[in-house]
């Protein structure tokens, strides 16, 4: 199963299956692009017109680029949908929630009366950071214009019944969605279509890959990349690849020698293939240091030296207890 996490790179480069701008996908979901493709996004941002009436939910709303709200018209005109119910955000990133201003700004039938927008609140932000994590979510919508979402809450429209659940891990308020007529779910960045993600604590990213398959979803619309039919396979390949990602870490401080001190920057060259695309080092190197935060929660590492102010030249060792150990 873990072999088909890597077949989209070849020669270090990402090779994707290409995705239409918008596409039907059942009776009930509407897949529309955010028109943003990258490194990260893969063909850009998945965003999903869920129901089969005139007025839909939309799920994500993209980075807020001019040509998705254009794009999302022609969406909404080709499949019957005259106007937005809500939208719903999985997660605070900006590659996600970017697109609400503009999204409400065109499809709102008035200024008194704006699409609401549901996001579910955590009591405290993460620290915001590079990439999709470099715009905090109240800088692009005030905390009091969103309608609060909590976990197992449901959002009915025409032709589908929407349940959200926490399942943070990539994020600390990522939200699954699952369309309870078709037990499908949409998966947000936790399980992507191709490849994998990245995620900021990887002890609950673990126990929310769990929860995902408790679920027993058939298929998975994800954030970012085709859908997934085989939900469940393609979930227990996500644990099996991190947990594999985990005991490589160890192994390449094991093979440095017990008392060895490596950076992150060092593990991570040891573990990633040799010819991977320099812009995905970096993201590589933030697994790393979260797999090794996984690592010293388990004591089975630990860091040494002084703190530097750039986390990839943080130097790390195993702990003795797990050298003697072996595991």
């Amino acid at each position: 199963m873990a072999a088909n996490l890597t077949q989209h790179l070849r020669g270090g480069k990402q090779v994707l299956q290409k995705l239409d701008a918008f596409s039907t996908l059942s009776p009930v979901v509407t897949r529309v692009l955010g028109q943003n493709p990258g490194s990260f996004t893969l063909n850009g941002t998945n965003t999903y017109l869920i129901g089969s009436g005139p007025k839909r939910i939309l799920w994500d709303t993209g980075e807020g680029l001019e040509d998705y709200v254009e794009t999302l018209r022609k969406a909404m005109s080709e499949v019957g949908c005259t106007g937005l119910q809500a939208i719903v955000i999985s997660h605070w990133h900006f590659d996600h929630l970017g697109g609400v201003p503009s999204v409400v700004k065109a499809f709102s039938e008035s200024e008194t009366s704006p699409v609401p927008v549901y996001k579910f609140i955590p009591e405290e932000l993460e620290p915001s950071y590079g990439g999709e994590g470099a715009v905090t979510p109240y800088e692009i919508w005030p905390k009091d214009k969103f309608t609060p979402l909590g976990d197992g809450d449901v959002l009915r429209t025409e032709g589908a019944t929407l349940r959200v659940y926490l399942t943070p891990g990539h994020a600390n308020d990522h939200l699954v969605g699952v369309i309870e007529e078709e037990q499908s779910m949409l998966s947000a960045d936790n399980v992507l279509g191709e490849g994998t993600g990245v995620f900021r604590d990887l002890t609950a990213y673990l126990a929310s890959l769990q929860r995902m398959k408790d679920l027993k979803p058939q298929k998975l619309y994800p954030g970012h990349g085709p859908v997934i039919e085989d939900a469940i396979e393609r979930i227990d390949a996500y644990v099996e690849h991190r947990m594999g990602r985990v005991r490589q870490v160890e192994g390449a401080m094991r093979d440095a020698g017990q008392e060895a001190a490596l950076t992150v920057e060092q593990i991570t060259r040891a573990v990633y293939p040799s010819d991977l695309d320099p812009k995905l080092f970096g993201p590589a190197m933030y697994n790393t240091v979260n797999v090794l935060t996984y690592l010293s929660s388990e004591k089975r590492a630990e860091k040494t030296g002084p703190e530097p102010k750039e986390p990839f030249t943080q130097q790390w060792k195993l702990c003795l207890s797990a050298s003697a150990s072996g595991l």
